[in-house]
């Protein structure tokens, strides 16, 4: 028989289970990035074209689609992935529970 695999749930957040300054900012630019990538992939872009219609430079770009993602803001790619045609909806609305306040949820479709 085989010994069971140990494991430990996620919380949802990668960069927060890996103990990361700035989870939360880590994982709403990875959704925002793939979002971007996903564009790219289901239109067959090349990086360059990509870049232009996101207005972000394309040595830039590229770093983001290799998960480099110091140095551009989340606003920064709000905007491109508006600039892509995708619908970007921020809601903020009081929690039923004062205590959960606080939390911020970003859900990429």
């Amino acid at each position: 028989t085989q010994a069971p695999i140990e494991f430990e749930a996620s919380s949802g957040n990668v960069f927060a289970d890996l103990g990361l300054a700035g989870a939360d900012d880590l994982a709403y630019k990875a959704g925002l990035i793939g979002s971007i990538m996903r564009y790219q992939q289901e239109y067959g872009l090349s990086q360059s074209a990509l870049a232009e219609r996101t207005g972000i430079p394309q040595p830039r770009l590229s770093n983001l689609l290799r998960g480099k993602m110091g140095g551009i803001t989340t606003e920064k790619l709000i905007k491109a992935c508006a600039r892509l045609g995708r619908h970007v909806r921020i809601v903020i609305a009081e929690h039923p529970d004062a205590d959960a306040a606080g939390r911020v949820v970003m859900e990429v479709a």
